[in-house]
């Protein structure tokens, strides 16, 4: 609800998510930005292209060398085991107190990358040898979500942030807000308490955000009426459907991802060198160490009661 209420619907991104849209805009249009890209000599269009090496622009066929590396730059940033990956990994579990399961040898998994040529295409590997520190590490991805980020009190929270920003979005311009990148840049966690201040002709719709910030303030949580974890292909439970038709109740279902997934791995085009220098993919780097993925993908359905928004 609140992207749509900030980010029109375009057919050109790649990504329907706020975050993924607005990274691109921001490197397009930050003057401060540009500049840093034009003082080293790189096109933002080779930016977005790593960004979304599945679904680039032509602009990459007018400089091969760039197509050349465009998957290992990107298995770089964002692969399975990508900068990003392990960054928000280790830097959640440090600041949530979860440090035993956000532990990476980054240091280790990093050293034995190399980008390899194969058939005159560039592939980033990694030694078979870090296997074990690449499960450690998606392991803690895995529990960091089922500990951490879906949480159920978590869950709740983000259901409250999601209707006090959907409010607020009716109320101010959030769109300027957002796409001015000087506004921006004050768009922090604050924004949660500006209804506690602010000014709107209809009272109602202020009065009733002003109760949903305090509920935040005081911990005062959607409740978790109803909690079911699925297969992957299973189908929902009938009982659902009653959930899904009342407005009295938030359904939010999710896909929880395995510990490791190799198809990540076939996607990034990441394969592993094993002891005698062979390149080989992570399905066959797996078997060599006898391990078997222990966990498919699942469903996570729980059905929150978010009534009544204003306290009686």
């Amino acid at each position: 609800a609140v992207y749509s209420d900030i980010y029109e619907p375009d057919p050109t991104q790649f990504k329907a998510d706020g975050h993924d849209v607005h990274r691109h805009y921001i490197i397009h249009n930050d003057l401060a930005i540009l500049a840093a890209l034009k003082h080293m000599k790189i096109n933002p269009d080779w930016i977005s292209a790593v960004w979304n090496f599945d679904n680039t622009s032509s602009m990459l066929d007018e400089d091969i060398e760039l197509s050349v590396y465009v998957k290992v730059l990107s298995a770089i940033v964002q692969g399975p085991m990508g900068a990003d990956r392990m960054d928000f990994t280790m830097r959640d579990s440090y600041y949530t107190g979860t440090r035993h399961l956000g532990t990476i040898a980054h240091t280790r998994i990093i050293d034995h990358a190399r980008a390899v040529k194969v058939d005159q295409a560039w592939l980033l590997t990694y030694s078979a040898k870090t296997l074990d520190d690449m499960l450690h590490a998606l392991d803690g991805r895995q529990y960091m979500y089922r500990n951490v980020y879906l949480h159920k009190t978590c869950i709740a929270g983000s259901i409250l942030i999601e209707q006090i920003m959907h409010n607020i979005g009716k109320m101010t311009d959030l769109h300027s807000r957002v796409m001015d990148l000087d506004k921006f840049l004050w768009l922090t966690d604050n924004i949660i308490m500006e209804p506690l201040i602010m000014q709107c002709e209809d009272v109602e719709l202020l009065n009733q955000t002003k109760v949903l910030v305090l509920r935040y303030l005081k911990r005062d949580l959607p409740k978790l009426e109803y909690e079911k974890q699925l297969g992957e292909y299973e189908p929902y439970p009938v009982v659902l459907k009653t959930y899904q038709g009342d407005s009295d109740y938030y359904c939010d279902i999710t896909r929880v991802i395995n510990r490791i997934d190799p198809s990540m791995f076939s996607k990034y085009e990441i394969y592993f060198t094993n002891h005698k220098g062979n390149v080989i993919s992570c399905e066959e780097a797996l078997t060599s160490i006898g391990y078997s993925i222990p966990q498919q993908p699942y469903k996570l359905v729980r059905v929150y009661r978010i009534t009544p928004w204003i306290d009686s």
